[in-house]
């Protein structure tokens, strides 16, 4: 009846077969079941190209006639998950396409997603400049709550693993675009915090020990719409056991939490796609006893291989890396000689577009003999 109010007959008969009013009504709201049905219009048929004109013409008559009726309201809250989901792909977008633009605005959101939805004993997280010592220091005080939702006049309330997970898994993707480590400290802020709140005595994540009755996703190992947070969490682990000093006990935590899992993963593979990618990182990115961290650092074509190595632990050759459109640019040990390379050893990487991983081999020695040569995968 509204479509043939607007419409002259013809347009009108023509527009209810193309946007599916023969069948009835199509939609009923889930929120308000007692609410009569009604139509969403969609395209039931794509019109002959020689009817577009008129297609174009009857869609601005109706928007033009859907614009004089009441409009929605506006739902301003802010959702903490949904805000870790865009600002991770800001994040990895600009670094892969070599885009300071999205990796700022990465940073802005990060930011303000920090303000908003998080609350630190001790003081707000913060980034200060050390001017005497010429080096920047970073303070991430202990987080104390997080918040799911805020919006003006609505009472927050607290977040749940998925968004804690979200929230730490965009810090490492940061991490990586920048190669600042204030964002690797972030993203163990809230891995501790998640611990605190989020991990029963068995290993396996949850929303509260002993309350998931309520309704959440508690010990579900399930990736809807908004990825799950154990599924999130075994990747953020992932990411964080091949970096920082903290490396070893990020693998620890997410072999102990896959292990719990692992039950539930057997039941339902199909649902539980982050955790099993987790656990493939996991084993195919371990790192060795004489590398304490490796990591990939910069965006767009030029980067540069970080590899750390433990004490006593050098290679007497340049490493090797190899990999679909990955190639050496520049090695640049630092701190070391080209006989007797340790510490920290920075390979330059020449990355073309599209390029996901590649092979690092190298072959670590200590004063006394060498192993045989090994071979790491690393994503850049």
């Amino acid at each position: 009846e509204e479509m043939r109010a607007v419409l002259a007959p013809d347009d009108a008969a023509w527009a209810q077969r193309v946007f599916g009013l023969d069948d009835g009504a199509n939609f009923q709201d889930p929120h308000h079941r007692n609410a009569p049905a009604t139509n969403v219009l969609f395209l039931a048929e794509i019109p002959a190209q020689i009817e577009w004109p008129r297609l174009d013409r009857v869609s601005d008559q109706l928007l033009q006639a859907r614009a004089l009726r009441k409009q929605p309201r506006t739902d301003f809250k802010a959702i903490l998950g949904w805000n870790a989901l865009a600002i991770r792909a800001f994040a990895q977008a600009g670094r892969a396409l070599g885009d300071a633009d999205l990796v700022a605005q990465a940073i802005r959101s990060f930011e303000a997603a920090i303000g908003c939805f998080l609350e630190f004993d001790g003081g707000q997280w913060f980034h200060e400049h050390d001017k005497l010592h010429g080096h920047e220091r970073d303070f991430v005080p202990t987080l104390a709550r997080a918040w799911r939702v805020r919006r003006e006049g609505l009472t927050p309330y607290a977040a749940q693993l998925e968004d804690v997970a979200a929230l730490a898994h965009a810090a490492t993707a940061l991490h990586a675009a920048t190669g600042e480590a204030r964002y690797g400290a972030v993203a163990w802020s809230m891995v501790d915090f998640a611990v605190r709140i989020h991990l029963d005595a068995d290993g396996r994540w949850c929303e509260r020990p002993g309350v998931d009755e309520w309704g959440l996703r508690g010990r579900g190992l399930q990736d809807g719409a908004v990825p799950g947070g154990a599924g999130t969490m075994a990747l953020t682990l992932a990411a964080l056991a091949t970096t920082g000093p903290r490396a070893a006990q990020a693998q620890a935590l997410l072999a102990r939490t896959l292990a719990a899992a692992t039950p539930a993963v057997l039941e339902a593979p199909t649902e539980a796609a982050r955790s099993l990618i987790g656990a493939h990182r996991a084993h195919a990115y371990a790192l060795p006893e004489p590398l304490e961290f490796m990591r990939v650092e910069g965006i767009g074509a030029a980067r540069t291989l970080v590899l750390g190595f433990a004490p006593g632990w050098h290679i007497s050759e340049l490493p090797t890396v190899s990999g679909p459109g990955i190639a050496i640019s520049a090695p640049s040990p630092v701190n070391s000689t080209p006989a007797h390379i340790g510490g920290v050893v920075r390979v330059g990487l020449q990355v073309a577009a599209g390029a996901h991983e590649g092979t690092l081999q190298f072959q670590p020695c200590d004063d006394h003999h060498c192993l045989a040569p090994m071979r790491l995968r690393f994503i850049v």
